[in-house]
């Protein structure tokens, strides 16, 4: 019987893990600033704007999970802590883009959707980035100094 082609299945574990990790922090990140800087309370206010950077991490998940060579990495390292903010904050854009534009200029934005505008303000973007990369470097550093594979005495295949 012919071998299938692709990944090993403890290779698409990890892989899994990177990607689900990756894009859980960066949706804590979104809702960590939206709750300290922008001090949206608890209630429908909250849901409504936090939508938007649920909305943006599973993008990015769905991202890395079509495109396996967005993470091209066996665990999180340079360039990823720099890359994926900068995608999540793209995708935030594009989607906050979608759901603010009004077919008319003359035409305003309903009520329920004005707590999605918390994230049009550069401010409370650049800092959620910067938690952003910072929890990715902290990771990263903390991946590095397990060992794994090779490094860890395992035979390699």
């Amino acid at each position: 019987m012919p071998e299938e082609a692709g990944p090993p299945a403890e290779e698409q574990g990890a892989r899994f893990g990177l990607i689900a990790g990756s894009s859980g922090l960066l949706v804590v990140c979104g809702l960590i600033v939206e709750v300290l800087l922008a001090r949206v309370r608890w209630g429908p206010d909250f849901m409504v704007a936090a939508s938007l950077p649920v909305a943006s991490g599973l993008a990015v998940a769905a991202l890395c999970t079509a495109w396996p060579s967005l993470l091209a990495v066996e665990r999180m390292r340079f360039p990823l802590n720099v890359t994926l903010p900068l995608v999540f904050g793209c995708l935030q854009f594009a989607l906050l883009s979608l759901a603010t534009t009004t077919e008319s200029a003359l035409v305003q934005l309903p009520s329920q959707l004005t707590p999605l505008l918390i994230w049009s303000r550069l401010s409370i973007v650049l800092w959620t980035a910067g938690l952003q990369f910072a929890l990715l470097c902290l990771w990263a550093l903390a991946g590095r100094s397990r060992p794994s594979g090779a490094d860890a005495g395992q035979p390699v295949e």
